[in-house]
């Protein structure tokens, strides 16, 4: 007896494990010092099958597309970094979210991704300067003057 309910219970973990799903768009809110950042995550099945690809999108800084490293996926810890701007995610993932801590330089502050379908609404925390001939949206936090 004993033998039958271990066994029911590690198939039912197993099949548990293989049926979570991180595919999808992920959003989360970055909060610094009072001042909040959207940050749109977008995960996909690798073209072979064999693991996932995502991009990174930042709305309230006009950046969409951003091509995210490495993406994994063991258990339910969730991982993506981006090392060309110093960017990693590390967190774990529960019924509709991750959570994680963000870290970027010297930065590490805890951030929630939660499954969606729409993007957030605005931080209203954007200023535009003005560069050269270019005029760039900046979050409040990221002054350059």
């Amino acid at each position: 007896m004993n033998r039958v309910l271990v066994f029911l219970a590690f198939f039912f973990s197993a099949a548990f494990s293989q049926a979570q799903d991180i595919t999808g768009q992920w959003n989360g809110v970055l909060s610094i010092q009072g001042v909040n950042l959207r940050l749109v995550f977008h995960i996909n099945k690798a073209a072979d099958n064999n693991g996932y690809t995502s991009t990174m999108d930042s709305p309230d800084q006009g950046a969409v597309g951003i091509p995210v490293a490495t993406t994994t996926f063991d258990g339910s810890k969730v991982s993506l970094a981006v090392p060309s701007i110093g960017l990693s995610y590390e967190g774990e993932l529960k019924t509709d979210s991750i959570v994680g801590t963000f870290k970027q330089g010297a930065l590490s502050v805890p951030m929630t991704l939660k499954r969606s379908t729409k993007e957030l609404e605005s931080a209203g925390n954007v200023e535009t300067k003005q560069f050269g001939s270019a005029w760039l949206e900046l979050p409040v936090f990221a002054r350059l003057d």
